[in-house]
Formats: C-alpha cells, structure tokens, sequence
C-alpha cells in the first residue's frame, strides 16, 4: 500500500530551505497515494532538520508552502499552527497531537498502519508488548465478559489508537499479565512501568478510560499550555526544571525517574521550556528568562517557592542533588524564596509565579513539602 506524508509549513521562502511542492503536485499525490500527512509550522529550523530526519524512513514526504498557497492551505481547513494531520483518500482527517520529532511522527505513522486492535498470537506476544511508547492489552479466551469488555476495549481503541497502540493476546498466564484476574494491561515503556485491570476494575463504567490516562501520563511530564491547569491543581508540591534545550530536558527527565516514583504522593516532577514560559522562569526565582536554566520546588499550598541555588552543572542537575535540596525543603532548613532575583525586588514576580495554583495560607507553619 503506497503511503504519502504531506507537511503543509507557513514558512518564508528566504528563511528556510524547504522543498515545497506545487499546488498540482500536492493534488496529485493525494489523489494517488492511500495516506498523506500534513503539517501546519511557523518559521521553525528545528521542525525543519526532524523532517528531514523523518524523509529517511518516509522518502515520499512532501511539503507545501501556506504563504504561496493560501487558498489551498484554506481549502483544507488550515487555520493554526502548528497542526499535523493524517488524511486518507477516503476523505478521513486523523490529526497528530504528539512532539513535532521525527521519532514521534514515525510512531505515530506505524499505529496508522495497524489495524486498531491487532489480535497478537502467542509467539509474538513479547514484542508486541515493545513496539511502541505505550501497549495496551486486553485478554481474549476463557474469561467470562461480564463487563463487555471486548465491545468496550475495541470502541476505546478506536479513538485512541492514534496515539499508543492496542492488542489482544492469549488467555493470561503469560507475559501480558501477572495474575489470571487481571484483564487489561498497559506497558508504559517510555517510562518502564506497567499497570493492570481487573475484571472487577471494569464494573466501573468509566475506569477503561480512566485507565487509559492513568497508564500514558508521562512520570516527568513536560508543561504545556494543554496540561499546566492539570499540574498546577493537583494538590502536590511541583518540582521544575526549566531548560530552552529540548535534550536537556529530556535527559532530565530520565535522570528524576526514581525521585519521582519515590516521591509520587508528595511531589509532581516536570520540565518546562524556558522559551515558551519566560516569565515563569522569573516566577520561580530563577535567572535568565527564555533562555533561563535552573530548578526550582513550589509548594501551592502555602504559596512558597524554593529556587535550588548553586548547581554543579545548571544544564544537567543530578538526582543525589535533587534530592537533598528537596529534603532540606522538608526539614526547614531551606529558606522560601523572598521575591528578589539578582538582588532586586520585583513586585510582579510572585504573582507570576503563584498563577493558576491553589490558594493557601502562609501561617499554615513551615509545611514546605
């Protein structure tokens, strides 16, 4: 099956070295190709080498210039950026809402290529089971479907088979499940976890759901505009590492993997993008702005903000690091952040910083953590 991936960039021509098709040239392959991407881009040198990178595995991907081709780019409903969308020749639209990364835009051009729920034999179970991000699977066999699981499982893949892939397997003992009452597993590999369902789990009416959530949510998620309200009013303390180098922070990431599953009750570990929350950088006490490295603790509760000071090395803090400022927080041995950067005061900072978090009250004693 001929597949097409099609990148549609609002990007000037002097600016980037794109190699845009024309408007009948984009007619054209969709029209005799089963599948066609598209992207929707600022100006941006970095989704421009991951293209790039992506055309290796996709040697038929094309891109197409909104500026020269408005009436085209309208045509096809293009109306913000960035937006990456999936068309079939059939008329269906499936839109991508992963990282813009080749590695991402690969995986998610795979799960296309599947059938929503793939039924998996035994002999090929376990790598299954790694061939993507996030596997779900569901038990076929003996059980007794109750709860109308097949049904269920089938409808909530459909909708997000998009974004993590879904199989069945043979009846449990074997390498999907731990127990002959669990049903339903999921295997985060990004972050090398695993959870289950059981039959019982499943008399709730929304727990397939729920589940699904519960199992994709990164362990050190990175800050977007989309989940922010999420992180914010969780009810935990927050610990950010704020960096404008994607890699760092997906080095950092890794590195807080333990911390974050020692700490999960108390503490919600995340990364932001420096470049895409500035004034947050300053909110937390920390130098820099767009281009602003450091970590800082919040406590919403009590609205106090701790900014870790004098890192061995700003762009890679270590976990034994990490850790004891985290534990000094706790024990009060860690003054909360007085509203000065550099020495001077600025009385929109805290503000700034304590945005969207739960409103709490600061004689509530030294309750940092």
């Amino acid at each position: 099956m001929p597949r097409l991936s099609l990148i549609f960039s609002c990007l000037l021509a002097s600016a980037s070295a794109w190699s845009h098709v024309s408007e009948s040239g984009f007619r054209e392959a969709l029209a005799s190709n089963d599948m066609s991407l598209s992207s929707h881009e600022p100006p941006s040198k970095t989704l421009e080498s991951e293209w790039v990178t992506l055309q290796q595995t996709e040697p038929r991907a094309l891109s197409v210039d909104c500026l020269d081709h408005a009436q085209l780019c309208a045509e096809l409903d293009v109306a913000s950026f960035p937006a990456i969308r999936l068309y079939d020749r059939d008329g269906t639209i499936r839109r991508y809402r992963g990282p813009k990364n080749a590695k991402s835009i690969s995986a998610f051009l795979k799960r296309t290529a599947r059938p929503p729920v793939s039924d998996v034999d035994e002999s090929s179970v376990t790598e299954f089971l790694s061939s993507d991000d996030i596997v779900f699977v569901a038990r076929r066999g003996d059980h007794d479907d109750t709860t109308h699981l097949d049904s269920r499982y089938r409808d909530i893949a459909s909708r997000y088979s998009d974004r993590y892939t879904f199989g069945t397997v043979p009846t449990a003992p074997g390498p999907a499940f731990e127990s002959p009452s669990e049903v339903v597993s999921c295997f985060n590999n990004r972050d090398g976890l695993r959870h289950a369902l059981s039959e019982a789990d499943l008399v709730d009416a929304t727990a397939l759901e729920s589940f699904i959530h519960r199992c994709s949510a990164p362990l050190v998620p990175e800050m977007t505009r989309r989940n922010e309200r999420d992180i914010l009013s969780n009810g935990k303390s927050i610990v950010y590492f704020f960096s404008p180098s994607e890699t760092a922070r997906e080095s950092h990431a890794v590195a807080m993997h333990a911390l974050a599953i020692k700490y999960a009750k108390f503490l919600t570990f995340v990364t932001v993008d420096s470049a895409q929350y500035p004034e947050m950088v300053a909110g937390m006490g920390l130098c820099g702005g767009a281009a602003g490295t450091g970590l800082s603790v919040q406590n919403p509760h009590v609205e106090q903000i701790f900014p870790m000071p004098e890192l061995s090395d700003p762009t890679s803090v270590q976990p034994d690091e990490v850790e004891r400022f985290i534990v000094e927080i706790s024990q009060g041995k860690v003054a909360p952040w007085d509203g000065k950067i550099g020495g001077e005061e600025d009385d929109d900072m805290e503000e700034v910083g304590a945005r969207g978090v739960n409103e709490g009250s600061a004689d509530q004693g030294h309750d940092e953590l």
